[in-house]
């Protein structure tokens, strides 16, 4: 007979085993470090494998009319992910459902350490392998600036990982009263460093956007009780959504000097989106884009969807949109319930930052998304 403690202990093994394989096999696909395809495959298997088992071996529930609405919700959010999945071709819907689900009354501490833990040895991995010479990077000028990727496949997809890496490192900063000055001497150091040599202008800035947060959170965390603050969390992803939504079709239909310059200064993020939009339309249930967009436009073309909205409105589909909307809105209004005011914060970073950043819905990057069913060790961080 398993005891409930190592039940828990049990439960949290399999889980972050599962992760931490998942991550291996996900990062090491955003690098230029030669390992065969089938080799990450493999590991992304194993990770989902041990995952299941852990829904299968520990996880139950007990049924009342509140738990069978969710678990309704749940098998329909897991059909449109599966759907979504197959219609897009990306790993990314399963997998991330998958993950939140199998996070499921894990500590989200350890879920962290691994995601930090395993992040940082593949950052530093891969930084070492490029300097030793032994993998390429991705070199592209913009403006006659070189953008250096140090052995990622895009100066973006390094920014974002250390962006992901920094807030997971600011979250136990406050939840655990660390000092919070040297973090803001590296946030300081990484936006310089990010902006100087990946030249990732809009990923630079939400790193130093770190330091007033870091300081609201330790000095003003009060105002994350206020009412309007805690509506602003909970819908913070849709609030987002009709941001990206309205001005891009501004930008469409009625473009003018701001929002021209605004497409410059987002790298002509404004001007995709509208070609996507153009050819492929929203998609309710997903569809593939970037082999569609190769077959009509040709090999040489260069296009990309940044926004985290729009890769769910053309690419993962918005009904799948939609269901995450809801499971996101409670999944906040919960947190804060319980008293946790810090991840409900980070997200409206993150969703803010999704606007002009594709990886709010990757799980390898976005760790937060898993905090949705874990069990958060909430603390009396403030004196409200």
């Amino acid at each position: 007979m398993i005891d409930n403690d190592n039940k828990g202990i049990n439960a949290n093994k399999l889980f972050c085993t599962g992760y931490s394989l998942f991550l291996i096999g996900q990062i090491l696909g955003h690098t230029f470090i030669n390992v065969t395809p089938n080799f990450r495959y493999a590991l992304i298997f194993i990770g989902f494998v041990l995952i299941l088992m852990k829904i299968i071996l520990f996880d139950s529930i007990t049924l009342t009319i509140k738990s069978v609405f969710k678990l309704i919700f749940m098998i329909f959010f897991l059909i449109v992910s599966l759907v979504s999945t197959k219609n897009s071709l990306s790993i990314i819907p399963i997998a991330t459902f998958l993950l939140i689900i199998g996070a499921r009354k894990v500590n989200f501490d350890n879920i962290l350490e691994i995601f930090m833990y395993t992040a940082i040895t593949l950052l530093v991995i891969t930084f070492t392998f490029y300097f030793l010479g032994l993998i390429n990077e991705s070199t592209a000028s913009r403006g006659g600036v070189i953008r250096h990727s140090f052995g990622y496949r895009y100066p973006t997809d390094l920014v974002s990982m250390i962006s992901y890496l920094l807030m997971a490192d600011m979250y136990r900063c406050i939840k655990y009263k660390k000092l919070i000055y040297p973090r803001i001497v590296s946030y300081i150091l990484f936006g310089f460093f990010t902006l100087k040599f990946c030249d990732a202008r809009l990923g630079s800035a939400t790193i130093f956007i770190f330091i007033p947060a870091i300081l609201l959170l330790r000095y003003r965390a009060f105002f994350l009780q206020y009412k309007w603050m805690k509506f602003i969390d909970k819908n913070s992803f849709i609030l987002c959504t009709i941001i990206a939504i309205c001005v891009t079709q501004l930008f469409m239909t009625h473009a003018n000097a701001i929002l021209i310059k605004l497409d410059q200064l987002t790298s002509y993020r404004l001007t995709y989106q509208v070609i996507a939009t153009k050819l492929f339309g929203y998609s309710a249930w997903g569809q593939e884009v970037y082999q569609n967009y190769i077959q009509l436009m040709g090999n040489n073309s260069w296009f990309f969807i940044d926004s985290s909205y729009y890769i769910f409105l053309i690419q993962y589909g918005f009904v799948l949109m939609a269901t995450f909307t809801i499971f996101f809105y409670f999944a906040q209004k919960s947190m804060l319930h319980k008293g946790e005011y810090i991840i409900p914060f980070l997200f409206l970073i993150i969703c803010m930052n999704g606007l002009i950043e594709q990886h709010f819905y990757a799980p390898e990057y976005n760790v937060f998304l898993l905090s949705f069913m874990s069990i958060i060790n909430t603390k009396k961080l403030f004196n409200f």
